[in-house]
């Protein structure tokens, strides 16, 4: 059935009065859109401002940065050492002398690489370092000519000697004595070759560059090591942390070389006196940021690398204040 086009006329309000009912609704709907889009803002001392993620230089490859209305910083702990230690030689791992998880000692053989061909290299160095034939026959032979020539000298001196036969005498004297020095000079080149092939064999045993613990194992026996890819083990040193803290720069200026401060480590739920160790003279250039490190005994290996840190900031070395006082952190800049 068809409607009459004027039922719809009919059927809405007057447009004086359509207007405002629309205008309302429009106002409605935006407050509720703003009410479930925008989140409400933090509140309370734990409320926390957060920073854009930094690309980590450790094995910690993202971390977020925080700071507390209350003037604590949050930041990671690090090894204070940490090394991927590889190999100055191309070649198959032979032996892995330690494992996952391993204390070691500085200069401790961690991983053997196969050395068979340059042993035998070796012995055929040896073999011929050790090989005085060309040697003995050089000497002996500047031995005799050293005797003739003093023989004619003699004569000379007498008169009773040819002047073309002393010259020849001279000269066969100063090529025996120039093949004696090749001679000595070949054998001290074969010693020479037998020290550098000491030490590609001792390159072959990869060592600890310190002492500390073998966090990963990345080449197991059979794998090749090669210049693209040196890295066998990865190994750390924990018996000192380093709390690592991206500051803005008014942060950052408050901070000094060997102040103190109080660090908490949220995973292991201690608090250790810890000291400024580095203040970075540079901005990341993306961030914005200043690294800030501070330095955590941990001989007791109680605390773990990459645990989530809060660091209150205590008194600077040449203040007067007890050190234990800590220095309240301007945050409303």
């Amino acid at each position: 059935m068809r409607i009459p086009t004027s039922s719809f006329g009919a059927l809405l309000p007057a447009p004086s009065s359509r207007w405002p009912a629309v205008i309302l609704a429009g106002l409605f709907c935006g407050a509720m859109a703003e009410a479930y889009l925008i989140p409400e803002p933090p509140s309370g001392d734990d409320a926390a401002v957060q920073v854009p993620v930094i690309q980590g230089t450790t094995e910690v490859q993202q971390v977020r940065y925080a700071q507390s209305n209350s003037g604590a910083l949050v930041g990671y702990s690090a090894p204070i050492r940490m090394a991927r230690v590889a190999s100055a030689e191309a070649g198959v791992v032979r032996a892995l002398v330690v494992t996952e998880g391993s204390s070691v000692r500085a200069g401790q053989t961690l991983a053997q690489l196969d050395d068979r061909e340059w042993i035998a290299s070796r012995d055929v160095a040896v073999a011929a370092r050790d090989a005085h034939g060309e040697l003995d026959e050089a000497r002996a032979e500047l031995e005799l000519r050293t005797g003739r020539l003093a023989a004619l000298e003699r004569l000379g001196l007498a008169g009773h000697s040819n002047p073309e036969e002393l010259r020849r005498a001279e000269f066969d004297h100063r090529l025996a004595n120039s093949r004696y020095e090749a001679a000595l000079e070949s054998q001290q080149q074969r010693a020479a070759e037998v020290a550098r092939l000491d030490v590609k064999l001792a390159s072959c045993q990869i060592s600890a560059p310190f002492a500390g613990i073998i966090s990963e194992v990345l080449k197991q026996p059979g794998e090749y090591v090669g210049p693209t890819d040196p890295a066998v083990m990865t190994l750390v040193d924990v018996s000192r942390l380093e709390v690592v803290l991206l500051l803005a720069t008014d942060l950052a200026q408050q901070f000094e070389v060997g102040q103190s401060a109080s660090v908490h480590f949220q995973h292991a739920n201690q608090f250790r006196p810890g000291v400024v160790s580095f203040v970075a003279p540079v901005l990341h250039s993306e961030s914005g940021t200043i690294t800030v490190k501070v330095t955590v005994d941990n001989s007791e290996g109680q605390l773990m690398a990459g645990d989530t840190c809060t660091v209150t900031l205590g008194a600077k070395p040449n203040d007067d204040r007890t050190a234990s006082r800590p220095a309240a952190i301007d945050t409303a800049r």
